[in-house]
């Protein structure tokens, strides 16, 4: 009996074999975080519900609303914050003070970008079960709250973003 190739080298995976294994498993991952973001989705905007304007926002409201350089580039507490200066003031001209909900759709789609960026970017690296309870983690923060619950926190989901962002885009 004499031995060929193929039986020292077990042929591999057909490659439509090996995308489909892919996919199935891909499909599972991607059904699992969109539950969690929906799920997640729903209970921010249930604990946000009878949520207003407050403290910092008010400064806000009275001091950024005209035009002028000052109104985008002077620090607030201390800090720059150029992008949600933006987001609020066309906030501020869509929205109007009268309705609290889209400032609220604003931070909640901010936090379930962050949500699926970590997702994305810890899957690759410690799997799709650990990568689930990291942007379950995220998503539910606990005594973060203020950073999630908070629609002038944006600055904080904001900076995240764009950093887990910047470390895919470095993984490329």
């Amino acid at each position: 009996m004499s031995l060929t190739s193929s039986d020292i080298h077990p042929a591999a995976p057909r490659p439509a074999t090996r995308l489909r294994t892919t996919l199935a498993a891909n499909g599972v991952w991607s059904a699992a975080i969109v539950v969690l973001l929906i799920a997640g989705g729903v209970v921010l905007a249930y604990q946000t519900r009878a949520t207003t304007f407050w403290a910092d926002e008010w400064t806000w409201i009275l001091t950024r609303r005209q035009g002028g350089l000052g109104t985008f580039l002077d620090a607030h507490n201390s800090h720059f914050s150029l992008v949600p200066v933006l987001i609020y003031k066309a906030l501020f001209a869509t929205a109007g003070l009268r309705h609290y909900w889209p400032y609220r759709g604003v931070l909640i789609a901010l936090q379930l970008l962050v949500v699926l960026l970590v997702f994305i970017y810890a899957r690759r690296r410690v799997g799709g079960y650990a990568a689930l309870l990291a942007a379950a983690l995220i998503l539910f923060f606990g005594p973060g709250w203020q950073d999630i619950l908070w629609p002038f926190q944006m600055a904080w989901l904001i900076a995240v973003a764009t950093g887990v962002g910047a470390l895919q885009a470095l993984d490329r």
